[in-house]
């Protein structure tokens, strides 16, 4: 049985769907154990506790900015390697999560995937000096990305990004920035920059 460690944002906490999956994985055997965010910093907080503390599966709770900050976590420190990645699949859009193959209509599946699943070996990106996972972008999409109000994603879920999309083209004019990489030093007018390595972002795009 997999000792495992859920790192739930707190706004999804009072979900009856999550507490669902964490009695079902529970009653599967499973050692489980949750903390729940309150702040910004929580989530590599804790997730740097449990690996600390020898958990084998640590999991993040929330959408892919929880997913970011757990995985950041997991990456850095001499311990980075002992634990594994699960998804908890709670945000909007879940776009990491959608390109990874996980359940993400099905939260009891989901986490039952987090305990029994044999992990795998993914990339992971690295910009000024903070890992990610699934897109760095800057330019329009970091723009839309950062407008979206949460009430219009709890209400509209990925469609809230196409909105906002639309409203941000409106008034859009070329960002102007410089990219610099191991090999060279660009510098000029771009409308969008992404990095990604998954398949999908901006909530649902390929």
């Amino acid at each position: 049985m997999s000792s495992i460690r859920l790192i739930l944002n707190g706004k999804s906490a009072g979900r009856p769907d999550v507490r669902a999956a964490v009695h079902h994985v529970r009653g599967l055997g499973h050692a489980l154990e949750i903390s729940v965010t309150w702040e910004a910093g929580d989530a590599a907080r804790f997730a740097r506790q449990a690996v600390a503390e020898g958990t084998e599966v640590v999991v993040a709770g929330g959408g892919d900015g929880t997913v970011n900050e757990v995985a950041g976590a997991l990456c850095t420190g001499s311990q980075s390697s002992s634990a594994a990645l699960g998804i908890l699949p709670l945000g909007t859009a879940n776009d990491f999560a959608h390109g990874c193959g996980i359940p993400c209509d099905d939260l009891t599946a989901a986490l039952v995937l987090c305990a029994t699943g044999q992990p795998r070996p993914i990339d992971i990106g690295v910009c000024n000096e903070r890992y990610f996972v699934n897109v760095a972008s800057g330019g329009f999409g970091a723009e839309v990305t950062t407008t979206t109000p949460p009430k219009m994603k709890n209400a509209l879920g990925g469609a809230a990004y196409s909105l906002m999309g639309l409203v941000t083209a409106l008034k859009l004019s070329p960002y102007r920035g410089t990219l610099i990489t191991p090999d060279e030093k660009l510098t000029g007018e771009m409308l969008l920059l992404a990095v990604c390595n998954s398949r999908q972002a901006g909530g649902g795009y390929v």
